[in-house]
């Protein structure tokens, strides 16, 4: 639960508040006080005063200021009649006729702030006034709780800062990045070891970074196969029609050089209809059309579609099919079968043979199709299923291929849920596997 960005502010804000409660209660309670518990205060000190003032008596009334003064208590003797403009003639009266226990007065001036005034001397008419101030008190504790307070609060406020700054300073980083991506930029780290959800965010936009430069790549390579592949035809379309303009060749040798501009122009054809094909494929919302056929009879129809290709190189076809039903894309999985089987025939020399067949391994049903044709390097074999990707090797220019249709059937048997692999040994021969769901 820690890890959750939520949480962390949720427990920072509690905590703050708890603290803040906490430490404001203990500073008002234990610290400052308030007013009521300093009148308790006064009134336990003016009990005191006069529980000693009783205790002294008439006999030792004059140790009663020695007393006073040393509990910091202000204490003045006075002539009754100085105290004119403090008592009334009433209070005066009062103070001269009480009992010797109850001779004082007390009076309050202030809030808590009281004067009292203790018969010191009846016959010589001085009174002990004795003021009790606690307002002053109560004040600076006050001005101490205030100061108290601005200091958690400036400290609260620093702490603040540096969290938010912890938090803000990876949205910040995120916003850093966006902008430079934004610029074609992919060249931004955002690596953290943060696992709360900005952490997650922050992997998550890097994840998306290296995909966006990955497929910037591969754009580029794309855009760069794809004119090399326009390119070649149109140069060879383009001389041999400038050439035929200017009369350069021989009439005798213009069929030859017309079947050639025909067959660039084929390839350029084919070459568009591919790259329409990928594109559909490619399309997030491209939905299969499956409905159950038989397969056996699909690939037999191929094969006999491509009979003048291979009997045209004297090569033997084998087909052991047994009756198969699968629900699929029957138009794309023409394509498949198209691309393989006439690979197959491409790159077989004349006298050879393919074999196609097929048999159940676990969940899958898996069609094999083998011809002893030139093969394949195996430093190459990770690769025949990249467009454009071409195996010089095995191809001459006479079957040369725009390098997609391996491209187009991996993307097909892909959409299906199945996968293709291949087998191959330079001059030993291709073995191609395409797996589908049983069912």
């Amino acid at each position: 639960m820690r890890e959750h960005l939520y949480w962390k502010f949720v427990l920072t804000f509690l905590i703050g508040v708890l603290g803040s409660l906490i430490l404001s209660y203990y500073i008002t309670t234990r610290i400052a006080g308030d007013a009521d518990e300093y009148y308790e205060e006064l009134i336990e000190v003016r009990q005191g005063i006069i529980h000693v003032y009783k205790l002294a008596g008439d006999e030792e009334k004059e140790k009663i200021m020695p007393i006073l003064t040393d509990l910091g208590i202000d204490a003045t003797l006075l002539k009754i009649t100085d105290l004119s403009n403090e008592l009334t003639e009433r209070e005066m009266n009062q103070l001269l006729t009480q009992q010797e226990n109850d001779n004082y007065l007390i009076k309050d001036t202030k809030n808590l702030t009281q004067a009292m005034y203790l018969m010191f001397d009846r016959e010589a008419k001085e009174v002990l006034k004795v003021d009790i101030d606690l307002s002053d008190d109560l004040a600076n504790r006050r001005q101490v709780m205030i100061r108290t307070l601005l200091f958690v609060l400036v400290i609260g406020s620093v702490f603040i800062l540096f969290a938010s700054r912890y938090f803000v300073n990876s949205i910040k980083k995120l916003t850093v990045a966006a902008k430079e991506v934004t610029r074609g930029n992919f060249d931004v780290d955002l690596k953290t070891e943060r696992e709360d959800e900005i952490g997650q965010l922050m992997h998550s936009f890097d994840d998306m970074i290296q995909t966006l430069k990955s497929t910037d790549e591969s754009r580029k390579v794309f855009v760069s196969n794809v004119s090399h592949e326009i390119q070649s035809p149109l140069t060879s379309i383009k001389g041999y029609t400038k050439a035929i303009q200017d009369g350069v060749i021989d009439p005798e040798d213009e069929a030859k050089y017309l079947a050639i501009i025909y067959q660039e122009a084929d390839r350029l054809s084919r070459l568009s209809t591919h790259l329409l094909k990928l594109q559909r494929l490619d399309d997030d919302h491209f939905t299969l059309n499956k409905q159950t056929y038989r397969l056996d009879e699909q690939i037999r129809s191929i094969v006999l579609t491509t009979a003048p290709l291979w009997q045209e190189k004297d090569l033997s076809v084998h087909v052991d099919l047994e009756p198969l039903s699968l629900e699929l894309d029957e138009d794309l999985m023409e394509l498949v079968w198209i691309n393989l089987i006439t690979n197959a025939i491409k790159f077989t020399d004349p006298g050879g043979s393919i074999d196609i067949n097929y048999y159940l391994e676990h969940d899958r049903r898996v069609i094999r199709i083998h011809d002893t044709g030139c093969g394949i390097p195996k430093d190459k074999l990770p690769y025949i299923f990249d467009r454009f990707y071409k195996v010089d090797d095995a191809r001459t220019e006479k079957n040369a291929g725009s390098g997609l249709g391996l491209a187009i059937v991996k993307k097909i048997i892909h959409l299906h849920g199945g996968d293709v692999q291949v087998v191959s040994d330079q001059n030993q021969g291709t073995t191609f596997f395409v797996r589908l769901k049983k069912y």
